[in-house]
């Protein structure tokens, strides 16, 4: 064979080797690519329409919350300058030992400390 009959059926295998790729790779991946654009677009459409919805809801969201800080305000219990009025605790007494019962109460400490140090040892 000569020179350009080599080229002519180079070119033919090339065609025949791009018709075959673009058919079998590159057209399901345009059609995918397509198909993720479209949804794309359509969920952009969608996020326009929403903004407007959610710009609403958040105003009136925002004016619930001035309402209900404005009621609790005006309706907040005032505390009186003197607590002691209203908060009254009562104090209890103690009493306290005599010299005697603190005395029995320190010797019998002491015995119990004693009578465990010498079981111990």
């Amino acid at each position: 064979m000569n020179l350009n009959a080599t080229l002519l059926v180079q070119g033919i295998h090339f065609l025949i080797a791009y018709g075959a790729i673009r058919f079998l790779f590159l057209k399901p991946v345009l059609r995918e690519l397509n198909q993720e654009k479209q949804e794309l677009d359509g969920l952009e459409s969608v996020l326009t329409g929403n903004k407007e919805a959610y710009e609403k809801e958040r105003t009136i969201a925002h004016t619930i919350a001035h309402e209900q800080h404005a009621y609790f305000a005006a309706h907040t219990p005032q505390h009186p300058q003197d607590a002691n009025e209203y908060c009254h605790v009562p104090t209890i007494e103690l009493a306290m030992p005599s010299e005697e019962q603190e005395a029995r109460c320190v010797r019998s400490l002491r015995d119990t400390i004693l009578k465990h140090v010498q079981e111990g040892q």
